[in-house]
């Protein structure tokens, strides 16, 4: 986890992003990346805030998903939320929606944009893997570990 000061700082880090985002949400991608920074600012919250930021990284990433419903970085973010919620707090329980719904996106929004984001799809085949083996599912896991290898040979 890194000690106490790196953590002050990250989370510094992610508090200024957030608040640079919220001031100019436009587009699929904007919501997109707003809901995974809330999500990464998890991890510095209290108790009491954890149902709260977990609502709005929901909120935030259906707002992408209405604005463009092929934008995979939406999906990755409410897998992601779905897979590190407790179990008796509802988690757990989209992860292989969302997962496969995400990985029916296309990488990329624009793919004449040279700079369009593209990141999501290899978290996405790595949270899938990670819930089937939680779940016990280990041939479901073993088949998509070969479909993220054919795509992703570098990384998995």
């Amino acid at each position: 986890k890194g000690n106490l000061k790196d953590n002050k700082k990250a989370s510094e880090f992610i508090d200024k992003a957030i608040e640079l985002i919220e001031k100019d949400l436009t587009s699929s991608e904007d919501y997109a990346l707003y809901a995974s920074c809330l999500s990464f600012s998890i991890q510095f919250a209290n108790m009491t805030q954890l149902a709260s930021i977990s609502s709005s990284v929901s909120e935030n990433a259906e707002k992408a998903l209405s604005l463009n419903n092929k934008n995979i970085r939406a999906y990755y973010v409410l897998t992601s939320n779905n897979f590190y919620t407790p179990k008796m707090f509802g988690g757990m329980t989209k992860v292989e929606e969302y997962a496969k719904k995400g990985l029916a996106c296309p990488n990329s929004l624009e793919n004449e944009n040279y700079y369009a984001p593209y990141w999501g799809k290899p978290r996405i085949y790595e949270l899938l893997i990670n819930y089937y083996k939680a779940e016990n599912k280990l041939k479901k896991a073993d088949e998509t570990k070969n479909l993220a290898k054919k795509e992703f040979s570098n990384l998995f």
